[in-house]
């Protein structure tokens, strides 16, 4: 190629074998040519002196030293293309710049970026740093799982779980929310609204944590995305209690509604325990029950305030019912077992759909009661507690309740069994009254919370 590389030329030197590896120049003085392996492979040089200052990865001088910067391999590379790539880095060279140094450096430093941005968090990152905050303040498995529910949802199909977390705006959690409004849940909304400022947050202290220096991961958010998207939603206190009329009609009807008598079972004992949290019944093994001593146990893990052990007492009524649901049940290890999946407890939407059942069954034969929810047996409860005389401390007992403080915390740990049990026997005349359809002789209730060891049999009263 006397007359400078061409492409001709290049075509005639690829592929053919030679004894040894021979250079050729372009002619023009540039330092720009060609290597020919001995193979026959072609491939693009410039040639140069490393220019003042040169220092190489391992810091070696380099200095006005002879360099040979590979540019690309024929044909995969175009001679066009090699004569440009040669002239940007003879540009460099003009400008003091090693080429070779250069694209190192360069190089570098896309690596870095690449490992910088993989270490970026994402949405999802930040799910699970919240789920991880939920862990360690003792929050219930079932509380963990409703949130990750409802990111999985209404976020992710709106921010993609592997978005940068960084590139989260308010135009975003706008959309989010939209999803849970658009229908109809308010109170969905407001709840989600709350883990993302939540989730967001924690994001932000995990990046200033002294603690963090050596996280693999960092999310870099500059502000809250959610602090700027307002969501006022008018969150009204649940008021629906039902009248001890109204207690012996849900008795009878939900034995001709429900299509499963365990879960009629289910209802019956939700107010003969005294209004205890539907999770927990629901929930319950044959293990958490002494029958023969009249108690249920359920332990701190498994109750939602998750501050101590609850004990309770079963009166007479409540014993019946879990007798009877033992034949149907006490084979295995939950009460209420899910009928195609007996080894786990009924589902969430279970007690739902059996009120559900009972509202059409009553509305069907034209005496449909005000709607109600499971959940308003709770409230029902304690109400109809306090109209028989039952005080509120009590009731906070029967009902896990109120034991926030550091008296409670740390140094009570009286378990209130005797008046648990008067209590809850009380209740128990109250609730055979209401069933039978009499009227609820109060002057018995009350006369109950005041039984001793030293007095009549309760029975007798």
């Amino acid at each position: 190629m006397a007359k400078g590389i061409n492409a001709k030329g290049l075509d005639a030197l690829q592929g053919k074998r030679q004894t040894a590896v021979k250079r050729y120049w372009d002619g023009d003085g540039t330092g720009f040519g060609v290597k020919v392996s001995a193979a026959g492979s072609v491939t693009f040089f410039q040639f140069y002196y490393a220019p003042p200052g040169t220092v190489d990865k391992k810091g070696k001088d380099r200095s006005g030293q002879r360099r040979f910067m590979t540019l690309g391999t024929y044909p995969s590379m175009g001679l066009a293309e090699a004569r440009k790539k040669a002239a940007e880095q003879r540009e460099l060279l003009e400008q003091g710049n090693d080429p070779q140094e250069h694209a190192r450096t360069e190089q570098e430093r896309e690596t870095r970026r690449k490992q910088a941005e993989a270490r970026r968090g994402s949405v999802g990152s930040v799910l699970a740093l919240m789920l991880r905050d939920y862990r360690r303040r003792g929050r219930s498995l079932r509380y963990m799982q409703d949130a990750q529910r409802a990111w999985h949802r209404d976020v992710f199909p709106v921010i993609p779980r592997d978005r940068k977390a960084a590139e989260v705006t308010a135009k975003d959690i706008q959309h989010v929310l939209h999803r849970p409004l658009s229908r109809g849940s308010e109170h969905s909304a407001r709840t989600l609204r709350a883990t993302l400022h939540r989730a967001f947050r924690l994001a932000i202290r995990a990046d200033n944590d002294p603690r963090n220096l050596a996280a693999q991961v960092e999310f870099r958010i500059t502000s809250n995305p959610v602090e700027d998207v307002p969501l006022t939603v008018e969150v009204n206190a649940k008021d629906r209690e039902l009248s001890f009329p109204e207690i012996g009609r849900v008795w009878h009807d939900i034995g001709e509604s429900a299509a499963n008598p365990v879960d009629a079972l289910l209802i019956r004992l939700l107010l003969a325990l005294g209004g205890q949290h539907i999770t927990e019944l629901r929930e319950a093994t044959w293990s958490e029950f002494d029958l023969s001593a009249g108690r249920w146990l359920l332990r701190a893990e498994r109750h939602k305030n998750r501050t101590r052990d609850h004990l309770l007492p079963i009166n007479e009524t409540a014993d019946a019912l879990l007798r009877e649901l033992y034949t149907m049940t006490g084979s295995g290890a939950y009460l209420f077992p899910q009928l195609l999946k007996p080894h786990k407890p009924m589902r969430l939407e279970r007690p739902a759909t059996i009120i559900g059942g009972l509202l059409r069954w009553q509305a069907q034969r034209g005496e449909a009661m005000h709607k109600f929810r499971a959940a308003d047996f709770r409230r029902t409860c304690k109400t109809r507690m306090h109209e028989i005389g039952i005080p509120k401390a009590t009731t906070n007992h029967i009902h896990n309740h109120d034991f926030g403080g550091v008296s409670a915390k740390h140094y009570d740990r009286f378990d209130y069994w005797g008046e648990k049990r008067r209590a809850m026997a009380a209740w128990d005349i109250a609730l055979q009254a209401a069933v039978a359809g009499d009227p609820v002789p109060e002057a018995r209730c009350r006369a109950a919370l005041r039984w001793t060891d030293d007095t009549p049999a309760l029975e007798a009263i």
